[in-house]
């Protein structure tokens, strides 16, 4: 028995893949980039969080000093240093107490009557419960500072100003060499045309002339 061949029916085309990008809708894109936006907020957020907190800490460790950080009441200190508790300090000798001075300067000041004479404590150039001998030395040492200082920059000033008026002059030369040379004369191709245009105004007065004079020649002939 002979085999028949059978002939199947063509295949269907099937489609053509689709790239996934393709299959993303508009509502994923949306979301997508809303996703997108809320790292880069988030980012930036945690970005600025940790450099105010380095700062922060450069700050602390670098400024730990300026303040002290044991509270200190300020009870009955509402007053001040005035002229009166001053004195008293002194004359008990209490003025040592930086604590108790610096205490009432803080919360209320130091009265306009001693500010000359509790300053130069506060500031640190006379030191708390020092006698008067000390305090003298102390200004006289400062004194001699100051003096020698002061020459050491005078000394320096007259240098510098004398750098400067070399230095005026050195440029003063040049500005006068430099006016010199370039010579009020005015340049050789301008006297070169001036001297031309004279020429040829001469030449051609002339020529004029001498065709009157061939004219006039001429007549005579004819007559």
């Amino acid at each position: 028995m002979d085999m028949v061949p059978v002939i199947l029916p063509p295949t269907p085309h099937s489609a053509p893949p689709v790239d996934s990008a393709h299959r993303i809708s508009t509502g994923d894109s949306i979301q997508l980039l809303c996703n997108t936006m809320k790292k880069q907020i988030i980012s930036r957020a945690f970005y600025g969080w940790l450099a105010y907190c380095r700062h922060l800490s450069t700050v602390r460790k670098h400024l730990s000093g300026l303040f002290n950080p044991n509270i200190v009441d300020g009870e009955g200190a509402e007053g001040g240093l005035t002229k009166e508790v001053w004195e008293q300090l002194v004359k008990s000798g209490e003025e040592k107490d930086k604590i108790q001075i610096f205490r009432l300067t803080y919360y209320g000041g130091v009265s306009h009557d001693i500010r000359k004479d509790v300053w130069p404590y506060l500031l640190g150039h006379y030191q708390l419960g020092s006698t008067v001998e000390e305090r003298e030395e102390v200004d006289k040492s400062c004194r001699q500072k100051y003096e020698t200082t002061m020459s050491e920059w005078l000394a320096v000033e007259a240098i510098v100003r004398q750098r400067d008026k070399e230095m005026m002059a050195a440029n003063l030369a040049k500005l006068s060499s430099e006016s010199t040379s370039g010579g009020d004369v005015p340049p050789q191709t301008l006297g070169q045309d001036l001297s031309n245009d004279v020429f040829v105004s001469l030449n051609s007065d002339d020529e004029d002339d001498d065709d009157d004079d061939d004219d006039n020649d001429e007549d005579d002939d004819d007559d």
